[in-house]
């Protein structure tokens, strides 16, 4: 099977709830591609095997050399809440040397942490993180999980929708779109608004356009 016909097959995939046995066969076979891609859209669709198989296969591939790999691995643990998903992401936080996806498993720590309701001394934790790091990816996914957790951070994502660089205004539009709800949408939209007179970046434009 070429990678072209491994993409389609993945792109099939995404239309199930959940996998058949020969599904989670060829799955798991396919997670020892040679080519990362094909790994890293095996790892994206995990979050449709929120059990034992899927777990398994995302921890093996947190393990793998390719950056990209790591971090779809990261994201997808976002709904895998239990204690063995917390110490996994604890430690890809202490050894990822890669800031975008150190950056993946922060935010997704955040959500299950939020989500087992075991909060405590979570937010110190973070924000050590937060003051460890150089990195305005990590730095915009701690504050996400503070705002999460209660932490009035809110304009310090802001901020960062003035960056230099318009990939963490990308990002920063990107933590918006997870935090915003009926409480803080008319002030979001009004930082957006008041960026977009001012923005010179297409995909910047468009994300703007589009928030949602």
């Amino acid at each position: 099977m070429v990678v072209k016909d491994k993409i389609e097959l993945f792109l099939s995939y995404e239309e199930f709830n959940e996998f058949t046995h020969e599904q989670k066969s060829l799955l798991k076979k396919l997670s020892y591609d040679s080519n990362s891609f094909v790994k890293g859209l095996v790892a994206s669709l995990m979050v449709k095997s929120i059990d034992e198989f899927g777990f398994e296969i995302l921890s093996r591939l947190s393990k793998d050399k390719n950056d990209y790999v790591r971090t779809e691995v990261y994201d997808s643990l976002s709904v895998f809440s239990d204690a063995n998903t917390v110490q996994l992401l604890q430690n890809a936080i202490r050894t990822e040397t890669n800031n975008l996806a150190k950056s993946y498993a922060i935010m997704s720590l955040g959500d299950v942490v939020y989500s087992l309701g075991i909060s405590n001394d979570f937010k110190e934790y973070v924000y050590k993180i937060k003051s460890c790091n150089k990195s305005k990816d990590c730095i915009l996914s701690c504050l996400y999980c503070l705002y999460l957790f209660g932490e009035n951070v809110i304009d310090e994502i802001f901020l960062l929708l003035n960056d230099n660089d318009y990939h963490i205004r990308l990002s920063a539009i990107s933590i918006l779109e997870e935090i915003v709800n009926n409480d803080n949408l008319d002030i979001i939209i009004s930082k957006l608004s008041d960026r977009l007179k001012i923005e010179d970046c297409s995909s910047v434009i468009d994300k703007i356009k589009n928030f949602k």
